[in-house]
């Protein structure tokens, strides 16, 4: 590129300079006034931001502390009416429920009760002595943290009630398992949460927010919000909520104005927040004040805001060279304030000076630059240019392309130029022509290699040509990445040896038709090949002849891995089939409960009946009948009540049961197809083995589940049929074991870790869930079900539980006391149901118990009856034409509602959603139908004890 014609010494020169000098001298006034107009600009909308963004984080930091006050002080409210009026629950049952005291010492809530994400739980040092006023109260607190616990949770960390002695109960589902986190000896009093309350550090009982402190047990920096209360001018507690303190300090990261310094702090110059000290705060156990900080902008901003008389303020500090902007959050004695140095204001009027000045200068220089060039361009520099276009002809260089610019002498030397370098490319275009062809066809042989090179060595395909033997005579290298094997490895062999057996045969008659057929092609050709690793994998192969093709001469094959593929579709099938079998097993199971349902009513009166004739007969032949009758008859009413808690797929009903009584039940129900496929049962049962807490129902399931499979496992089997059932106690581990050991052929040792798996299964018409719900219902009530090591012909299964406990019994051995020593009253019981065989025979039973008793066919009886009589109690059925047993229900509640409380009701029809749905609301007791004599005489009996203890 040429050089500028140099101007100096010239007139156009001189003239430039003149010009550039004014110039300079106009724009550097003008920077100067336009850095005193911005300054005062920048300071007047930093002012502006300043109090909107101090009168913003304080509404939001004063609308947390205000909605926790509210919260708190309304839960205190609500605990002093509960606290002042009579309990409509049994305290102390509802305190043993809910809660118990460990091991350790330490009172919590109970493992049932233990999920913080689900239910409010409890922690009381091991030192605490769980007196009626303490468990009054954390019953009470229970209730109030369930009920809203997930309302303040929308805004809170949590919601809890705290003692003096630090014993709290919390509903805190970011930390679910404190209770169990903290131990025994732990002692919160020292923090500001638990101690914020008492009244010697709150002498005006008045709702606190605490300093930012540090929790340990959650290991959480917090802040808190403290409600004391007080019954009677007794201290009992505080109510408290907590607040995350990264939480309330979030509005401090959400600065527009830079360089500002966030500060949150109380009247008595606390600092609760600090974009600069939050360690030195937190570590301060809430006790740092900003005027011991030696921060003069601290203790200037604490002086300002003591001292303003209206609020918010901003303003400018000469000794801090810094503004400010401080407000006070209303209704708190909280202060939240920012800091802006004033490098902010004469940075911004500085850079904005600078731009203008920069700007200036440049415009300048482009004006001078545009001066200079236009002299350059009209004679110089296309001068210049014909005399290089001429040097670069005369090298022989004629790729030259010129321009004609201008209409002068300069332009017709162009034209003459331009037309002489024509002339010439003419003449070397022939020569040039030829050699460009012959380069561009090597260039096009070599691209074409390399790009099959490429696809051969990076493919993730099998690529093989087959001679006309069936030889490999080429293998690409992709076959290591895809195989296992090195070319190496498979040259020279057969390509049929590399195929599975078993698709062998359909491989060579696809290898043999492009044998015969030239040019055949075969597509979507499946078999398998094996990798180094041993594993078979499935490809979906096309063939080519290409033996008549010089190049190749060969047969192409092109095998594509699909193994992914059809594993998945095998599994797709799989599972079609499992859940096509769950199906059919929903629908047989929703048949026979059907079928037991309609024996119900029929079976209710023939127990009652066996049971009373039995009881009222004085020949000892007519006993023994009705004996064996009555065992009969209540052996059919245990399969019916089974057969219907297997289909109700109730959720689990913990209870206190005995496993010899359950296998004794299933065995019951798989009876008739044991004995009549010839299995012998051999009975080891311990008759000493402890209670277990557990589901009867699901646990019933599960035997019958391991008796059927072992019944099936044998059906086919040459040897004998026998399961051996063995029940025994450890007292080392505290746990029961039932043992299922059938003499089939047991469980192949490749397979046995799978048995559990859903869907797997190694019958032919098998669904593959039994196993594994019999496994997810058996955890779910804290046992364990194992395939033992075998070590005999068969498969032994071992079903383990815990032994009850003392806290299992704590709630039944109190029921039992209560009966034992409340004198059961006679009452006047209504039995109202629409099946006169049902009703003649309750009333005859609760007759013989000394109860006075009125029948009724239908609801509209009873109410007439209830209008007439004193009647105490009422047993009504569920299903009756007209009015049925909720309707009866939804009148007593205006006609009689102390009835309501004293109502069971009797229904058949537990697998009906609605009905369940009924018990679940109103909290009625039930029986199911069949109903045993002994059940109806026992729920009148606690009904009886509940009234008198009323």
């Amino acid at each position: 590129m040429s050089k500028p014609t140099k101007l100096n010494g010239s007139l156009t020169g001189r003239t430039l300079f003149y010009i550039v000098t004014g110039l300079v001298l106009i724009l550097v006034s003008t920077s100067t006034l336009n850095y005193v107009l911005t300054r005062q600009e920048v300071e007047k909308n930093l002012r502006i931001q300043m109090q909107d963004q101090i009168q913003r984080i304080g509404r939001s930091q004063q609308e947390v502390l205000l909605l926790g006050k509210d919260m708190t002080t309304a839960i205190r409210e609500i605990a002093k009416r509960e606290l002042g009026s009579a309990s409509a629950y049994d305290v102390d049952k509802r305190y043993h429920e809910l809660f118990m005291r460990y091991p350790d010492g330490a009172i919590r809530s109970r493992p049932e009760y233990g999920d913080g994400a689900l239910y409010s739980t409890l922690w009381a040092p091991a030192t605490t002595q769980d007196n009626a006023m303490f468990r009054r109260l954390f019953v009470v607190f229970y209730d109030l943290c369930q009920q809203y616990g997930p309302v303040v949770r929308t805004r809170f960390l949590n919601l809890y009630y705290v003692a003096r002695n630090g014993a709290n109960i919390a509903y805190d589902p970011e930390v679910p398992s404190w209770v169990y986190d903290a131990p025994a000896d732990y002692n919160p009093t020292d923090q500001n949460w638990v101690n914020y309350g008492w009244p010697e550090n709150n002498p005006n009982r008045a709702t606190l927010t605490t300093p930012p402190e540090h929790d340990p047990i959650p290991n959480l920096d917090i802040v808190s919000i403290i409600t004391p209360l007080d019954v009677q001018g007794e201290y009992l507690g505080s109510v408290g909520l907590t607040m995350r303190y990264d939480v309330l300090i979030n509005e401090f990261g959400k600065s527009i104005i830079p360089q500002s310094t966030q500060v949150l702090f109380r009247r008595d110059g606390v600092l609760i927040a600090h974009s600069e000290h939050r360690q030195e705060i937190l570590g301060g156990d809430g006790e740092l004040n900003m005027q011991h900080l030696g921060d003069e902008r601290l203790v200037m901003l604490y002086g300002a805001a003591i001292t303003a008389k209206n609020l918010p303020e901003v303003s400018y500090n000469k000794a801090t060279n810094s503004y400010y902007a401080v407000t006070r959050l209303e209704g708190t004695d909280w202060y939240t304030a920012n800091l802006v140095p004033a490098s902010v204001v004469t940075d911004k009027a500085s850079v904005a000076a600078q731009w203008v000045l920069w700007s200036s200068f440049l415009s300048l220089l482009l004006l001078v630059t545009m001066l200079a060039t236009i002299l350059n361009r009209q004679v110089a520099r296309p001068l210049k240019k014909l005399a290089a276009t001429a040097q670069q002809i005369a090298a022989g260089d004629l790729d030259v392309r010129l321009t004609v610019e201008h209409d002068d002498e300069v332009g017709d030397l162009t034209t003459a130029i331009s037309h002489m370098v024509g002339q010439l490319q003419l003449r070397d275009h022939a020569n040039t022509a030829e050699k460009n062809e012959l380069a561009n066809a090597l260039e096009s042989t070599r691209t074409t290699e390399m790009r099959f090179r490429a696809l051969l060595e990076y493919a993730a395909d099998v690529i093989i040509v087959l001679d006309d033997d069936g030889i490999m005579r080429f293998i690409a290298p992709s076959v290591e990445k895809a195989t296992g094997f090195t070319i190496e490895e498979w040259a020279g062999r057969p390509g049929i040896s590399v195929v599975h057996p078993d698709d062998q045969v359909l491989a060579t008659r696809a290898l043999s038709r492009l044998m015969i057929n030239p040019d055949e092609i075969v597509t979507n050709l499946e078999f398998r090949i094996q990798h180094k690793d041993g594993r078979w994998q499935y490809y979906s192969a096309t063939g080519i002849n290409q033996l008549s093709n010089q190049t190749v001469r060969g047969i192409v094959i092109n095998a594509h891995n699909i193994d992914e593929k059809k594993r998945h579709e095998e599994d797709m099938q799989k599972q079609q089939e499992a859940l096509y079998q769950s199906e059919k097993l929903t629908s047989m199971g929703a048949l026979l409960a059907g079928v037991a349902h309609e024996l119900n009513n029929p079976l209710s009166v023939v127990v009652g009946w066996a049971l009373m004739l039995e009881a009222e007969s004085t020949d000892d032949q007519s006993r023994h009948a009705l004996e064996k009758l009555r065992g009969s008859a209540e052996r059919c009413a245990r399969i019916v009540k089974t057969f219907l808690a297997m289909a109700k797929h109730t959720k689990p009903k913990r209870e206190i049961c005995n496993i010899n009584d359950i296998i004794f039940l299933a065995l019951d129900i798989t009876s008739y197809i044991l004995r009549t496929t010839g299995v012998e049962v051999v009975q080891d049962i311990d008759q000493e083995l402890p209670d277990i807490n557990a589901d009867p129902d699901q646990l019933h399931q599960v035997f019958v589940n391991l008796l059927i499979n072992a019944q099936q496992a044998m059906s086919t089997w040459p040897g004998e049929s026998r399961i051996t059932i063995n029940t025994r106690h450890d007292p080392i581990t505290r746990t029961v074991t039932a043992t299922i050991h059938d003499s089939g052929p047991g469980i192949a040792e490749n397979i046995r870790t799978m048995i559990f798996e859903p869907f797997y299964t190694t019958k032919p018409s098998g669904t593959g869930i039994g196993l594994s719900v019999s496994r997810g219902l058996v955890r779910s009530n804290n046992g364990t079900i194992e395939l033992a090591a075998q070590v005999s012909p068969g498969a032994v299964f071992n079903v383990s539980f815990p032994v009850v406990t003392e806290a299992d019994l704590l709630d039944q051995n109190l029921l039992s006391e209560q009966r034992t020593t409340t004198t059961t009253t006679t009452r006047t019981v209504l039995v109202v149901d629409d099946e006169q065989d049902i009703c003649e025979i309750s009333g005859k039973i609760l007759r013989n118990e000394g109860h006075k008793v009125y029948l009724a066919g239908d609801a509209n009886q009873a109410l007439r009856l209830i209008e007439e009589l004193p009647i105490d109690i009422i047993v009504s059925d569920m299903r009756m034409p007209g009015l049925d047993g909720q309707g009866l229900y939804r009148i007593l509640t205006t006609v009689a509602p102390v009835l309501t409380r004293r109502i069971i009701f009797v229904t058949g029809d537990t697998l009906s959603y609605d009905i369940m749905a009924f018990f679940n609301d109103v909290g009625c007791p039930y029986l199911e139908k069949p109903i045993h004599p002994k059940e109806l005489v026992s729920m009148i009996e606690s009904m009886s004890i509940a009234m008198a203890l009323e």
